[in-house]
This record gives C-alpha cells, sequence and structure tokens, in this order.
C-alpha cells in the first residue's frame, strides 16, 4: 500500500498494481487507493481508502468503452464526494467518544492532561501540566512564543498496537500557529520529519500510549518519557 513510483502530478502515483490518487479533505491529504480493468464495454474500478478502512466497487457498462469509462468517473468522484466527509466526521465522533477527556496521575503529582477532538485533524491537548509544569509554557519558550493561542499540539495514532492488555501507541506533533505555507522550492511539512527528534531516557517526547478496557474505550495515557500514567477521570 505505498507509491512504487511518482508521476508528474503532485496528486498521483504509481503502485503494485495500485492508481493511487491524493485528495484534499479538510482534515488533509487522503491517499486513495485504486485499480480499474475492463473489456469491451465492461469496465470497473476497486477502492481503497486505508485512513478509513473503506472502499468501494464500481462496475459500469454502456453502449462504448468510452461511455461506460465516462460513468465509471462519474459515479466515482459521487460516492467520493459523499462518504469521504461522511467517514471523516464518523471517525471524528468515534475518536470524541474513546479518546477526549482529562487524565490525571492518582499517586498525589500534579500531572494532567486533557484530551479533544475539534476542526482539526487528530487529537487535540487543551491543557498538559507534568510534575506541576505546564508544557505548553515549555514548548511556548523553545519556538519563541509568548501566547498558548498560537501553539498547537496534536495527536496522531500509528499502527503500533498491542491486545494483552489493548494499547495503542500515537505520536504528537508540535506546531506554531497560524500555520503558513512555507515559501521557496520546498513547501512541506516538515514537523513529520523530526519524530523522535527530541529524546528523555531513550524515549522519544512525542511518544505516547493509551490503554483501553474491554469495551475498547481509553482509561489511561502515558506520555512515555515522562515516566507517568495518567488514568482518565472526565
Amino acid at each position: 500500500m505505498k507509491p512504487v513510483t511518482h508521476t508528474s502530478s503532485l496528486m498521483s502515483s504509481v503502485g503494485a498494481p495500485w492508481e493511487i490518487y491524493r485528495v484534499n479533505t479538510p482534515r488533509g491529504v487522503v491517499d486513495v487507493y485504486t485499480k480499474s480493468g475492463g473489456i469491451g464495454v465492461y469496465v470497473s474500478l476497486l477502492v481503497l481508502v486505508p485512513d478509513y478502512d473503506f472502499g468501494w466497487v464500481v462496475l459500469s457498462a454502456a453502449d462504448s468503452p468510452g461511455t461506460a469509462g465516462g460513468g465509471l468517473n462519474i459515479l466515482t468522484s459521487s460516492i467520493a464526494d459523499a462518504f469521504l466527509p461522511a467517514m471523516e466526521a464518523a471517525a471524528k465522533d468515534e475518536a470524541a467518544a474513546v479518546f477526549t477527556g482529562t487524565y490525571k496521575a492518582t499517586n498525589g503529582v500534579n500531572s494532567s492532561i486533557t484530551i479533544a477532538t475539534d476542526g482539526y485533524p487528530g487529537l487535540g491537548v487543551q491543557r498538559w501540566i507534568s510534575n506541576g509544569s505546564d508544557i505548553f509554557e515549555s514548548y511556548l519558550t523553545s519556538f519563541g512564543l509568548t501566547s498558548a493561542n498560537t501553539l498547537a499540539i496534536r495527536l496522531y495514532p500509528t499502527n503500533l498496537m498491542g491486545t494483552s492488555p489493548k494499547q495503542q501507541a500515537f505520536r504528537s506533533m508540535v506546531d506554531a500557529l497560524p500555520e503558513t505555507v512555507p515559501k521557496g522550492f520546498f513547501p512541506a511539512c516538515g514537523s513529520w520529519g523530526g519524530v523522535d527528534s527530541a529524546m528523555y531516557g531513550i524515549v522519544g517526547l512525542d511518544e505516547f500510549l493509551f490503554h483501553f478496557d474491554e469495551n475498547g474505550r481509553a482509561v489511561s495515557v502515558e506520555p512515555r518519557a515522562l515516566r507517568a500514567t495518567l488514568q482518565k477521570v472526565l
């Protein structure tokens, strides 16, 4: 499920055997993996969207290959326009039910974190205290900023999961706001290139581990570099 090579278009790549398209959505870019085929006036398209564990198949037939192919494209675009926003909304509702809330230390230490969903991708950290220290203030100092409103800490899931007990690893991204597109030849999302760049005791400062109950809801979160497990209280 990765490109083998890119094309001259910024929004399409070639896989083995996929035709890969990058679609702009309110949450950012979504990769859509497709495989098309046909014989005569019959054409088909398999579509997979790994970000949502979702896909569909379109079958089209007409009086000519061109008409069948045109119908295939219209149907595929209509399905994508309807279902990609719906899947994003459903994913956000599910994430809110599973993850959002305030997590606190239960050993008397003044450590807590408040996590919420909002209009941006991933989970948003609204407040974060570690052993009495405000993590937002620490990041503001390192970025040379003065207001917490100019800083965003987002948590994004990874595919690293445990089953006994159920766990899932997340990574945090810290960005100064408002976000601007870098000028110059290489506009890029540089924060993804900094994963694990800041370490404490051989553990990345951006590594989080959520623990779940038997119903699949988060009951605690572990900012691993801080050697603390915070229990969900709200």
